[in-house]
């Protein structure tokens, strides 16, 4: 990690490395190549920022993705929000990697984020504020996330088509272009049509490219952006949930505990203030028995 970024231990033990990053909009490492300490990283962020590991295509992430670098993973970085960098970030030792995924190297540079992953990461991020955090749960929450983040990845990369590179390029800049205007225009009621036009491509081009790079349908994108700026912001006891609701772009109350509930197992009521080992337990148990949620059965709809 450079000299002129932050970056905080919020767990650590002989297996993995848990901590919290910010790239500030001023420093010197938007303009200069960068690179991550000699064990594998997986991230998870926390605003949008576009990534380009050498030898790789450029990926403009944010909530919704998961980041993969090999050690000593050189890349670059641009601005894309005020906020500047800012995320999550889990150090594997070696063997762990190897436990969790059979892999010595990540084949992949980014994965699309599940519900079930984001819910778990973020939970054991709460867990470890309370005033006496159970470290084994957060080694188990974490690590499950991460072990379910990379099968994610592996079986999205496995169903990507090569395509010749001028399509490849042309379908990544209606892509980015695409995520971009949506993690600034989130909270709008955005029709399809009126996303293909700022984009400057059909409605039914944008949505079949889109799903195809991202494993993401636009609403299933722009609703996930959603309800993940929002599980952000309820542990807040200040936060009303009717105002959180209109605020995000949902039609109500309703509409938005129903889509929380479909997209993360609990209502957002339940999510409120502490994150105690009985609930983090809870929740890790609940994920590690079933099957990680489909992405179209997660999507949610205007």
């Amino acid at each position: 990690m450079q000299a002129d970024t932050i970056h905080r231990t919020l767990f650590e033990n002989e297996r993995l490395v848990l901590g919290e990053f910010w790239c500030p909009p001023e420093s010197r490492c938007w303009h200069g190549l960068n690179s991550v300490s000699a064990v594998p990283h997986v991230i998870f962020p926390r605003t949008p920022v576009t990534i380009r590991q050498l030898g790789r295509e450029p990926v403009v992430c944010d909530r919704n993705h998961v980041l993969f670098f090999n050690p000593g993973q050189r890349f670059f970085r641009s601005l894309r929000s005020r906020d500047g960098d800012r995320s999550y970030y889990v150090e594997l030792a070696p063997e762990l990697m190897f436990n969790l995924a059979h892999l010595s190297s990540f084949p992949f540079a980014f994965g699309p984020c599940d519900p079930s992953v984001f819910l778990l990461q973020r939970l054991a991020v709460r867990h470890l504020k309370e005033p006496s955090p159970d470290p084994l749960l957060v080694e188990e929450s974490v690590t499950e996330s991460v072990g379910l983040a990379i099968e994610r990845a592996r079986s999205f990369h496995g169903l990507r088509s090569k395509g010749r590179e001028a399509t490849r390029a042309a379908h990544r800049e209606i892509v980015d272009q695409t995520k971009e205007l949506l993690a600034a225009r989130f909270r709008e009621r955005l029709t399809m049509g009126e996303i293909a036009a700022a984009i400057g491509v059909s409605r039914f081009h944008l949505s079949r490219v889109f799903r195809a790079s991202t494993g993401f349908s636009l609403h299933g994108y722009r609703n996930q952006l959603r309800l993940r700026a929002a599980l952000e912001r309820i542990a807040d006891p200040e936060t009303r949930l009717p105002a959180l609701a209109a605020e995000l772009g949902f039609s109500g109350h309703s509409h938005f505990t129903a889509s929380f509930r479909e997209a993360f197992g609990v209502a957002p009521s339940e999510l409120r203030g502490r994150v105690t080992r009985a609930r983090l337990q809870e929740v890790l148990e609940r994920h590690s028995a079933s099957k990680i949620v489909p992405l179209s059965a997660a999507s949610g709809c205007d």
